[in-house]
């Protein structure tokens, strides 16, 4: 078995809003109707940089921390977590900014119109403006009101206001209380006006964290939401100059395994908080030794060793699975194997009586127990039993382990 003691390395330091942060730890919430339209890529990107030790700076517009998102608490937990506060645009940076990228979020939001909807009935959700934005200044939604105002006139947002529409309609989106008070402004005439200048606020928002993070004397790599990424954009080519440096190390993208992981649908442990916190403290405990072996080039070797057949388990991969094993995770048996079988063919037998198939699913909901996978993939990984290797990942599903190899080779 490799060894998997901790060893000291040094961490990245990341910048990320509190906006990315939300909508990663979403992706962990128990409906889908109650997470961000992109909460699984904000997962895979917050998780892969938690995983990997990296500290947090914390830009904020507010001077408090306020409710915070459970990937701010991890971080905070581990005290790795630096917040800088008091970050809003001045009013002539805001006009500045918002000059030369007004348009262009304009442009792409119409590109974009459902998942930008969907992202502020997300934002205005009873669960996420209790918590966060009834603590926010609504002087940022003021300044873009007149912005707006003028950009609905010239019809900028009609496929936007349309995809609002569709949500009011179906009620899937609401208006924050604290919010009221806003319809009534001139240039707030109506809730098209609201969620755009809202959404126009967020996104500009985060040219004052950018400027914030590459003013700090070792600039840090800056996540943000998509939802600002055409106002940030290229840097250079914008109308201030700012500085974000990127990691010098190689990250292994423990979000793509983690995604699989906690998936909703097929997790391969319960979605407890508890259960999430440990997996994810237990892998960052082990960021160090997994650094090394990047850096020692075991993690960026061939996932199938310079095999054609990719059901054989390579050393790589092992060295991910008893991570993984060690923090309680192991692989769920794969479609075709006997276990799979006998279950498809059980559902398949059980399909025309309503009352046996509740029996027959109550009876096989827990046949990949824990402990068994556990056992099996010690059992099929390691070299005395190495001609087990050879059909690992047939008998086996990967939860994504090769993917994230051949993303480390590639860099």
């Amino acid at each position: 078995m490799l060894n998997l003691s901790e060893r000291p390395f040094q961490a990245s330091v990341v910048g990320v809003d509190t906006t990315l942060l939300r909508a990663a730890s979403s992706f962990l919430n128990p409906s889908e109707s109650d997470e961000d339209p992109r909460a699984c890529d904000s997962f895979i990107r917050i998780a892969t940089e938690y995983c990997n030790g990296a500290k947090l700076v914390l830009p904020l517009p507010q001077n408090s921390l306020g409710n915070m998102p459970m990937f701010c608490n991890l971080w905070k937990r581990n005290r790795a977590l630096t917040a800088i506060e008091g970050r809003e645009l001045s009013d002539d940076l805001f006009a500045k900014i918002a000059a030369a990228r007004s348009e262009d979020f304009a442009a792409w939001v119409e590109g974009e119109p459902g998942p930008v909807a969907h992202w502020i009935a997300f934002q205005f959700s009873p669960e996420v403006s209790d918590a966060y934005l009834s603590r926010t200044n609504t002087d940022a939604i003021k300044r873009c009101a007149s912005i707006v105002l003028s950009m609905v006139k010239e019809n900028k947002f009609l496929r936007l206001q349309n995809a609002i529409d569709r949500l009011w309609e179906s009620k899937s989106i609401s208006r924050p209380k604290f919010y009221d008070a806003l319809i009534h402004e001139r240039e707030i005439p109506s809730f098209h006006h609201l969620c755009i200048a809202y959404a126009l606020s967020i996104a500009l928002r985060g040219y004052a964290y950018a400027l914030a993070l590459g003013a700090e004397e070792h600039p840090a790599l800056y996540c943000h939401h998509w939802i600002r990424s055409k106002i940030i954009g290229d840097f250079e080519a914008g109308p201030i100059p700012v500085q974000i440096t990127s990691h010098s190390e190689l990250q292994f993208p423990w979000g793509e395994i983690l995604a699989n992981v906690f998936d909703r649908e097929k997790p391969l442990v319960n979605r407890t908080t508890e259960k999430i916190t440990d997996i994810l403290e237990g892998i960052r405990n082990k960021a160090g030794v997994v650094q090394h072996e990047i850096k020692n080039g075991l993690l960026c070797s061939s996932a199938s060793d310079g095999e054609n057949d990719n059901t054989r388990v390579s050393d790589a991969e092992v060295f991910i699975l008893d991570l993984l094993n060690e923090v309680g995770v192991s692989p769920r048996y794969g479609e075709s194997g006997r276990l799979q079988r006998l279950v498809k063919f059980v559902r398949l037998a059980s399909h025309h009586s309503p009352l046996v198939k509740v029996a027959i699913e109550t009876l096989i909901a827990d046949m990949q127990p824990q402990w068994i996978r556990k056992k099996e993939t010690m059992y099929r990984a390691h070299e005395r039993f190495c001609f087990k290797r050879d059909s690992f990942w047939k008998v086996m599903e990967d939860p994504g382990i090769q993917r994230a190899i051949h993303m480390i080779e590639k860099k």
